[in-house]
């Protein structure tokens, strides 16, 4: 899988349906301000990989344990507590199984569609972020659709917070200028409800 180096979307996530529609607008927006939020994004990301250490699995459950000398502000803890709720609750509602080792929970098989222009699909849960994949087709979709094709493309994202995803996702595609020659994945990290890495499938 290829990286593909992101800039921070810079168009409006107005509203998304519970059918999955969307309204997007281009915003005018200086490159200070895109510089300015894409380092706040790394400056984000880097935060939270430093909780990583401190997370372990319990009972097929993503756990937060810090050290005693480790101090956690109230507003860290309930954003980490949110977050593992977020992740806790999508591991048992698909019925999923948490690597302990890896602290990487797989996605069943009959949540992803493959085919030979990529997958479909969420393909990881960590404790703060989803890799989640469309393929060629939903690329296109996504790029040549307006907002018909971009509601069908991520669909299967459109119910609770992962409308969220999909919103972002679409987002990502069309400020970056992804072309539709290939499928891509895509980490959507719950935290910052951003699009953090993405690369071709």
């Amino acid at each position: 899988m290829k990286k593909q180096k992101i800039i921070v979307p810079i168009i409006a996530i107005i509203t998304i349906s519970n059918l999955g529609g969307f309204a997007l607008t281009g915003g005018s927006v200086s490159a200070d301000t895109i510089k300015s939020s894409q380092h706040l994004a790394v400056e984000k990301q880097k935060d939270f990989k430093n909780f990583d250490q401190y997370i372990s699995v319990s009972n097929n459950q993503f756990v937060f344990r810090a050290p005693n000398d480790k101090i956690i502000s109230k507003k860290e803890q309930i954003d980490i507590d949110k977050v593992l709720a977020r992740s806790n609750k999508f591991v048992i509602d698909n019925h999923m199984i948490i690597n302990p080792t890896t602290k990487v929970a797989t996605q069943v098989n009959n949540l992803n569609q493959s085919n030979s222009y990529g997958t479909t699909g969420i393909f990881e849960v960590h404790w703060n972020y989803l890799k989640i994949g469309l393929d060629q087709g939903a690329v296109k979709d996504v790029v040549t659709g307006g907002t018909a094709g971009a509601s069908a493309a991520v669909a299967f994202l459109v119910g609770g917070p992962w409308a969220a995803a999909g919103a972002a996702i679409v987002s990502t595609i069309l400020a970056n200028h992804y072309e539709p020659t290939s499928g891509y994945w895509f980490d959507y990290n719950f935290w910052t409800f951003q699009v953090t890495d993405a690369g071709q499938q």
